[in-house]
């Protein structure tokens, strides 16, 4: 009994309190059919070895049903337990929480706006009459502005002119929201833009309404947006290291609560926000040692690399980094990188394992061309290259000069282009972890054998395509999509089949503390989902050797 129990707690119901299990054990019959034996009595079946069909619908080991119709595929143990003992105990696990807040939701009021010709004092004495901290300007119905009380702090203290039209004080790029995007969406746009509001819109781009970052605090609490705060307003290592051992603890105790893979919300804004706090470390150390250093930031550029680039890290393993100049010599830049990378060492934020990071991957503007060329002409030579050949098409700007990172991705996409058959094959290299009749393999590292195929094949065909505007792998897939490269059905099922794995990913790191996955440990019902996502990974390789030889 004490192994069904065991098997009941970890395999099928582990949501269910240790009561809960004891009341269906209480009512469970352990039964041995033999293959083609069939049985007919109304009750919840839990597959315990071998395979069965219930009531149409076949089941395997883990799985469950509440059904009456059974019939054996194999010789196979059965518990039927009685439905009476299930009655008020919920089977499935708590639904998944990214449907709970919608930014629609926070709209509490229509929003306030002005046109761009009323003073400044005239919209200040409306935002203080209806108690609001920020009015919208529209030229007819058209958002054109946004003017908070930040924007009216900064006039006041550079002696601005109140009685002069908003239209020459109003913040001019306005940041929008869709109401109904999640309010995990909402969150990652303030934090990647420094704001508190947001301006909703609806599907037609029609102002709906402002929400601040007190609004969504109300609905979250966004730590992350907490600690961006705090970053940027640190200004040393010390003070740097307390935030980000913080920060690293609040992001494994918050996904720890999770009981399953299937509850970890928005996995995609989640790693998203997640990886603008680590950005944003990077980014304020770099501008902590420039200032030090005297450093222009028109002459040089902080970049990240790898999933930092691609705003898909959670619990962070290692940082990629790179350091890209003009107009400074050599002996400068490097000192400057130096100086970043042994900040971030001593804060505690790890550097890569293979020596990926600044001090190494140290290139003036006009150095790239020719890097890259090599790069790619050592393709099939030997295996660095195209891992790095990968990491440096991900790079995306955290400090400095924005246009840099943007000359490395299109550098690589133009000498990809000509090179799209070993490209593509040695971007293929990472296959799910499927065996002989599609079998999952016992043990298997979740991001490099689920997640990479996924990844580096987008990425890779993103390569050869020119796709250089986007870092993100769905991005990168809609665009492929977009641009017919890759058939829509099969987008739909990738993009699918990623966040479920990017799902499991977050919930391996941040609960069992590890990537390496074990089959056993995983519910029937999670091995089909696994098994499911990989198939569709498999599906998406094929399809790309096939087309590109």
């Amino acid at each position: 009994m004490l192994d069904l129990q065991v098997f009941l707690q970890s395999k099928v119901f582990p949501h269910l309190s240790q009561h809960d299990i004891e009341r269906l054990l209480s009512c469970t019959k352990v039964v041995l059919l033999k293959r083609g034996e069939k049985r007919s009595r109304r009750a919840l079946y839990v597959v315990y070895r071998g395979r069965l069909r219930i009531d149409g619908e076949e089941l395997t080991f883990g799985e469950y049903r509440i059904g009456e119709h059974v019939e054996a595929l194999e010789e196979s143990i059965v518990l039927e337990i009685d439905e009476r003992c299930v009655t008020g105990i919920r089977l499935a696990p708590p639904a998944i929480m990214e449907e709970e807040c919608r930014v629609g939701r926070l709209i509490k009021r229509s929003p306030i706006t002005v046109p761009p010709t009323v003073s400044v004092i005239d919209a200040v004495k409306i935002m203080a009459r209806h108690g609001v901290s920020s009015v919208v300007i529209v030229d007819g119905e058209k958002p054109v502005g946004i003017f908070t009380d930040t924007d009216l702090r900064k006039l006041v203290a550079s002696g601005g002119d109140l009685s002069k039209p908003i239209a020459q004080y109003m913040s001019k790029s306005l940041v929008t929201v869709s109401s109904e995007a999640s309010c995990l969406e909402a969150v990652y746009k303030m934090m990647l833009h420094n704001i508190k509001h947001l301006v909703v819109v609806d599907a037609s781009e029609k102002l709906v309404g402002v929400v601040t970052v007190r609004d969504i605090a109300y609905i979250y609490g966004p730590y992350h947006l907490y600690y961006v705060r705090r970053i940027r307003s640190s200004s040393s290592v010390e003070e740097l290291s307390r935030v980000y051992r913080d920060f690293v603890e609040r992001v494994r105790r918050d996904a720890s609560k999770f009981i399953d893979p299937q509850e970890i919300p928005d996995p995609i804004t989640l790693t998203r926000m997640t990886t603008t706090v680590y950005r944003t470390l990077i980014e304020r150390v770099a501008s902590i040692a420039a200032k030090k250093l005297n450093i222009d930031p028109d002459k040089a550029a902080y970049l990240v690399l790898g999933s930092g680039g691609r705003y898909e890290q959670f619990l962070v393993t290692d940082r990629d980094t790179m350091l890209i100049y003009a107009e400074l010599s050599e002996s400068r830049a490097r000192e400057f990188a130096e100086m970043v990378e042994d900040m971030l060492d001593r804060i505690g934020f790890p550097g890569c394992e293979k020596g990926y990071t600044a001090k190494k991957l140290l290139y003036s503007l006009k150095e790239i061309d020719s890097e890259v060329e090599k790069l790619v002409r050592s393709i099939g030579q030997n295996e660095e290259s195209i891992i790095l050949l990968s990491l440096l098409f991900d790079a995306d700007t955290v400090w400095g000069k924005e246009d840099f990172a943007k000359t490395v991705r299109e550098t690589i996409a133009k000498y990809a282009s000509h090179n799209r058959r070993p490209i593509v094959r040695m971007m293929l290299m990472f296959r799910p972890p499927l065996g002989a009749f599609g079998r999952l393999q016992k043990q298997f590292d979740i991001k490099v054998r689920g997640l990479a195929p996924i990844v580096m094949t987008v990425k890779g065909v993103a390569m050869v395509e020119n796709i250089t505007r986007y870092t993100h792998t769905l991005d990168r897939l809609n665009a492929l999509v977009e641009k017919n490269v890759i058939p829509r059905d099969l987008g739909v099922d990738v993009r699918e089949a990623y966040v479920t794995l990017l799902r499991y990913a977050i919930w391996f790191q941040a609960v069992k503390g590890r990537r390496k996955v074990t089959t056993s440990e995983l519910t029937g019902g999670e091995l089909q989902m696994l098994k499911a996502a990989f198939r569709t990974a498999e599906r998406l390789i094929d399809y790309i050797q096939l087309h590109y030889g």
